[in-house]
């Protein structure tokens, strides 16, 4: 394979390689290849709509304003790229069964954003060679990561308040902060002087941390959507519980003659609260991961 290949898409396939790893229940992988060849197919329509409104929204006049310029790329650039990236995510995997984790948002938003930042970054290296390639697998394709990462946790958050207003609110951020930190990164490397370019190092940094925080947040936080409704017989009578107090139990006054038939074998509640959780791995009370 040629050497520019592989500079173009090593910093990809090792940002995939790193979220992959991160899902402590694995997405089938053809859902992930659907949504990455997604991705990479985008960036025709992104092609052609940045062409098209350059000619209403320009980046490349310096008689620009500042503020226009930034108003120019915002619209021009990162409302192209980041819409279509979540498009794919909101359309083809957002009801699907196996997104069933708000950590899995970021899963997919990463792997349509990489796709598209795969495609583009060839597309880069093989225009300008090897530097453009090293400069961009700590820049550019990370930044595609980031923004795949913000925009699946908001992602996340929507389908797990879904059927509530908090649904739209999460699907609004989804949409508008990838986007400004897109419009953000490429304004102030289209200004090109060099105090923006040391603020641009600075937000890019920022973007970074952050990014790894919402990561590890997310990873230690994941809750499941699907929810257990438990069946309790005491003394013949029936009670359906979606939170039922394994401690309260234990410590309750029943007698030996008592039957109590649980819908799940022992050891099947949450290590924090107590709740019973069914088949699931996760307390539909408090969101704690349990391995069982």
């Amino acid at each position: 394979m040629n050497t520019l290949v592989y500079i173009a898409i090593l910093p990809v396939v090792g940002l995939l390689s790193y979220i992959y790893n991160k899902d402590q229940h694995k997405e089938p992988t053809n859902v992930l290849a659907k949504t990455f060849a997604f991705g990479v197919l985008i960036i025709f329509p992104a092609i052609f709509l940045e062409l098209f409104l350059e000619k209403y929204f320009p980046t490349k006049e310096t008689s620009l304003s500042l503020i226009r310029l930034f108003f120019n790329v915002f619209i021009g650039v990162a409302v192209v790229e980041e819409m279509l990236k979540w498009l794919i995510v909101k359309l083809s995997v957002y009801k699907d069964k196996n997104f069933d984790e708000s950590f899995d948002g970021i899963i997919y938003a990463v792997f349509a954003s990489l796709g598209f930042g795969c495609l583009e970054n060839i597309m880069y290296v093989f225009s300008y060679g090897v530097g453009t390639g090293i400069f961009r697998a700590i820049t550019a394709v990370p930044l595609h990561a980031c923004t795949g990462v913000i925009m699946g946790y908001f992602i996340g958050k929507a389908k797990l308040k879904k059927g509530t207003s908090d649904e739209l609110a999460y699907i609004f951020l989804s949409m508008l902060i990838p986007t400004t930190v897109h419009a953000i990164y490429d304004f102030l490397l289209t200004v090109g002087k060099v105090s923006y370019v040391v603020i641009w190092l600075v937000f890019t940094i920022l973007v970074y941390i952050i990014c790894f925080v919402l990561i590890k947040k997310s990873t230690s936080s994941n809750v499941s959507f699907e929810t257990k409704t438990e069946v309790v017989e005491v003394n013949s009578s029936v009670q359906t519980s979606n939170s039922l107090d394994f401690n309260n139990i234990q410590n309750s006054n029943v007698s030996k003659d008592t039957t109590i038939s649980i819908e799940s074998s022992k050891g099947k509640y949450c290590t924090k609260c107590g709740t019973l959780i069914g088949e699931s791995n996760f307390c539909p009370n408090c969101g704690t991961k349990n391995e069982l």
